[in-house]
């Protein structure tokens, strides 16, 4: 099992966490893989995933807020920028 396996078995599972695990979970994950790297895939699973679902994108949100700024930025700009915008109100497929 791969690193991207990995992730999309917790994002596949991420309705049956209880909401109150989610955060801790979710950012212990992303740490021991290395948010500088994972956070954008996991957070373009989850888009896909669960596109159009407030709960999951409130989620993406509060996630992404739980790493540094630098972090932050390298999703929402330089990892974007070489690749398809994701729209989360399309379900994940809306290119932009």
């Amino acid at each position: 099992m791969g690193t991207a396996d990995l992730l999309w078995s917790f994002t596949a599972a991420f309705q049956h966490v209880p909401t109150h695990r989610r955060l801790q979970l979710f950012t212990s994950l992303l740490r021991t893989l290395g948010e500088s790297e994972f956070l954008f895939v996991l957070l373009v699973m989850l888009a896909d995933k669960y596109g159009g679902n407030d709960e999951a994108e409130r989620f993406a949100v509060e996630l992404a807020g739980q790493f540094e700024a630098s972090t932050q930025f390298d999703v929402s700009l330089l990892k974007l920028l070489g690749s398809t915008s994701y729209s989360w109100r399309s379900g994940g497929n809306q290119v932009s």
